[in-house]
């Protein structure tokens, strides 16, 4: 029954107040495979939200959990969170959050972009707007990834979204999103216009542009999500 708990993004990690990360716990057994099927709970055990009662769990078919932390006491004195996993043997299985005011980021790479200096000239295409059915059922994804100095991802920045005109913010995202344990953040936005359209990304002491172009045919959606890494110069 021994085994191996592997926990993603950290064991400990920082995360700016009023922030949201998702931690990932995989679980293998002694020889390294998966513990599919298996009940895990996951607690906030101690800090400022704590939890009175555990969050059941199952593993997935790689033997993985997922367990939200959304940061609802901003303003408490208390400046950590401790997250902890049971029901899988071994050792490994708390993550501390700490939280702080601010954290500023060294880079941000945005997709789809053509090119690092991304310019209206260079658009990436998103391909035909979609003429049928329902504008924001289809997906185009944009990405913006956001990694310290030591080309770290961090997790649980707010980055915030500035959308053009004609382009619409699907009901399932909000203009600010929170980086996940890959420091990535992510939008679903959509328009029933053909053109290029800048979409602008904002998180970490850092701004970045990326353009984008939908041709008529047929409105398609464009999912963004905050990811990779591009100098503040850039």
């Amino acid at each position: 029954a021994s085994g191996t708990i592997t926990l993603k993004p950290a064991a400990t990690i920082q995360m700016v107040n009023g922030g949201s990360v998702v931690i990932t716990a995989a679980f293998t057994d002694q020889f390294g495979a998966a513990k599919v099927g298996s009940a895990i709970t996951a607690q906030i055990t101690a800090g400022r939200n704590l939890q009175s009662t555990a969050t059941s769990l199952v593993t997935d078919a790689d033997g993985k959990v997922s367990f939200t932390v959304t940061d609802a006491n901003a303003t408490s004195t208390t400046l950590s969170d401790t997250v902890t996993f049971t029901g899988g043997a071994g050792a490994g299985n708390t993550v501390t959050i700490n939280y702080v005011s601010a954290m500023t980021a060294s880079s941000m790479t945005v997709s789809p972009s053509a090119v690092s200096n991304d310019t209206a000239a260079k658009a990436a295409d998103l391909g035909p707007i979609d003429s049928s059915g329902t504008a924001s059922a289809g997906a185009d994804t944009l990405t913006a990834t956001v990694k310290d100095a030591n080309g770290v991802a961090i997790a649980g920045l707010p980055v915030t979204l500035t959308l053009p005109a004609n382009v619409s913010l699907k009901s399932t995202s909000t203009l600010v999103a929170y980086t996940s344990a890959s420091g990535v953040a992510s939008w679903s936005v959509y328009t029933t216009k053909a053109g290029t359209y800048a979409f602008t990304f904002t998180g970490g002491g850092l701004t970045k542009t990326s353009y984008g172009k939908w041709s008529a045919g047929a409105a398609r959606v464009v999912s963004v999500t905050a990811g990779a890494s591009t100098t503040s110069g850039a």
